[in-house]
């Protein structure tokens, strides 16, 4: 990636299908990019899921903990680039372990992309 970059969302896209890691990126909070390794991981259609909330495929007992991370990354308080594990629903309320590690990406039209491994 280069420095400096500004990422559109078809740029985004195009970055996150070359990996085959399950990959999203949302933005406040929706999400916008999925690839196809995140759509098999949840068992969605890709048009199901992006536009969703995030917290839609969020564990409910797990959201409270992902808002006070945000909070305290915003504030400088956490560093980025942790992993940490997560529960998420797939398809049937299936609960899915998962290690997610969030990165930053600057967002064409101001703010970031948070783009979660």
């Amino acid at each position: 990636m280069s420095p400096g970059r500004i990422w559109s969302l078809e740029a985004l896209r195009e970055l996150l299908e070359t990996f085959q890691v399950p990959m999203a990126a949302s933005h406040e909070t929706r999400v916008w990019v999925v690839n196809e390794a995140y759509c098999a991981m949840l068992g969605h259609p890709r048009e199901a899921i992006e536009g969703s909330l995030w917290e839609t495929y969020s564990a409910p007992e797990e959201i409270r903990r992902l808002h006070q991370r945000y909070e305290l990354r915003n504030r400088g308080e956490i560093a980025t680039g942790h992993a940490y594990p997560i529960l998420v629903l797939g398809r049937g309320g299936r609960r899915i372990h998962c290690l997610l590690q969030v990165s930053y990406l600057p967002r064409e039209g101001g703010g970031e992309w948070a783009v979660g491994t």
